[in-house]
């Protein structure tokens, strides 16, 4: 913007999620800033494959590929616990270890 070129850039943010963020209320205002930025969300869609210039996105909903061009992709990998953990005597129902948040170690096993 401060350059005078966001009129010519087109941004496109797609997520696995069908929310941009967890917490609602963040959500919202985040929500709100990509409406007034002109930003394209595009919920429900995970990354399958990148090309030379081109991002390929599975739509969650349709099952249908959507094919991206791009000058510039960042790419988060979708979180979550370990396999190894999850059932795991030391973590939670969905793998996740409890953990104190101001020493960092387990609640049970310190």
């Amino acid at each position: 913007r401060k350059k005078g070129i966001r009129q010519n850039v087109t941004i496109h943010f797609y997520t696995g999620l069908a929310v941009l963020f967890g917490v609602p209320h963040y959500a919202k205002a985040l929500q709100e800033q990509c409406s007034s930025r002109d930003l394209n969300v595009h919920f429900r869609h995970n990354l399958i494959e990148i090309q030379p210039k081109v991002a390929t996105f599975l739509n969650l909903d349709t099952n249908q590929k959507v094919i991206q061009p791009f000058d510039f992709l960042h790419v988060t990998p979708p979180m979550g616990p370990l396999d190894v953990l999850i059932g795991s005597p030391i973590s939670d129902e969905q793998g996740w270890v409890e953990v104190n948040k101001n020493t960092l170690r387990h609640v049970k096993y310190n």
